[in-house]
């Protein structure tokens, strides 16, 4: 018997953070759901010529000028993290997870419902707001949830014991917990003298304890600072969104305290003279602070991927693929290999509706 209590003991230690670790592959996608759509532009009349030569013109402007945006303006508006745009992703991140007590890889599937909304604040500053709603299923027994934070004699005595032991990897599917983003943005892109601008915005994010099964989440209310930094280039786009998390209240026993960071970087570099296609990366970093032993605290991926944009009764549509492996791993935690990124964006203009 105490054979059988330290194995599910050990077990409980590692899968236990196996989604934390995960999360870097699978972190709300940000200033990446982006890529730029265009055609030729109508014939410009005199008064819209001057709209019509900036890709980042200010878009309501010209609406209230009388001038119709460009496909491709529009598709601009798409690459703007802080953008006065109501979005729709919807992402899907299919990820090989290994190490620790998983020997052969493992598969986790992330599936994220992200709308994005933004509320004028004032003529300068409005609130991005971005919710995401996570469906996970890892390779995770749901019996390990019931057994977090109890002692080796309790885990030994407990039913669930026998089913960990028996089968640990048993799959657990449901929902994960839900997330909160707001960011106070300008309403308006700083220029700059190469025909690019620079966009920003700052704010705070909170993580509620909403998963189904206490394998699939925290456990934990969680909350920090967050901020947004993108390059909008005439060729390129590249940017930083950073979040941090710091649990304060906790709606289940015993679970371990949340310091985490989540990292997306994203690159983009236009492959034609319309901007419909982009190739380039927009992988998450996933620290977790309070992992034991310093090589099982970051988790960062590089990544290669498309993106295609298009239009469908006049509302730009992104689809992107991307095909991500992390070149720092956990040591000897388990933690995500390889991820695979479906992405699809429905957006439409706030001065469109």
């Amino acid at each position: 018997m105490a054979h059988q209590t330290e194995r599910p003991a050990r077990w409980l230690a590692t899968l236990a953070l196996l989604p934390l670790f995960c999360a870097g592959a699978h972190a709300e996608n940000a200033g990446s759901d982006a890529a730029t759509a265009s055609t030729q532009s109508p014939s410009a009349s005199a008064d819209c010529a001057h709209f019509y030569a900036d890709i980042n013109a200010d878009l309501k402007a010209e609406v209230k000028a009388g001038c119709k945006p460009t496909e491709a303006q529009i598709g601009q508006l798409m690459n703007n993290p802080v953008a006065n745009l109501v979005m729709f992703p919807l992402q899907n991140d299919y990820t090989r997870v290994k190490g620790g007590p998983i020997d052969n890889y493992k598969d986790v599937n992330r599936t994220q419902f992200i709308p994005t909304f933004p509320v004028k604040l004032s003529d300068d500053w409005n609130l991005i707001n971005r919710i995401s709603f996570p469906l996970v299923s890892e390779p995770v027994n749901k019996h390990i949830g019931g057994l977090f934070g109890d002692t080796p004699q309790q885990i030994a005595q407990d039913p669930r014991t026998a089913s960990v032991i028996n089968d640990p990897f048993s799959r657990t599917t449901g929902m994960g917990d839900i997330t909160y983003v707001g960011l106070v943005a300008p309403s308006q892109t700083t220029k700059l003298s190469n025909g690019g601008a620079l966009v920003w915005g700052v704010g705070a994010t909170v993580m509620f304890p909403t998963a189904s099964q206490a394998v699939l989440g925290t456990g934990k209310y969680s909350a920090g600072p967050t901020a947004v930094l993108a390059y909008l280039g005439k060729d390129w786009t590249a940017g930083v969104f950073p979040q941090q998390w710091w649990s304060f209240a906790s709606s289940k026993k015993n679970r371990a305290d949340v310091n985490m960071t989540n990292i997306q970087y994203f690159i983009q570099r236009k492959l034609d003279d319309a901007g419909k296609w982009h190739i380039g990366m927009s992988p998450n970093i996933a620290i977790n602070w309070n992992a034991q032993g310093g090589g099982n605290k970051v988790n960062l991926p590089i990544g290669l991927g498309v993106n295609y944009t298009t239009t469908l009764a006049g509302i730009p549509i992104k689809y992107g693929v991307e095909v991500q492996y992390s070149v720092i791993q956990q040591s000897s935690m388990p933690g995500a290999r390889w991820n695979y990124r479906f992405v699809i964006l429905p957006a439409v203009p706030k001065f469109l509706l």
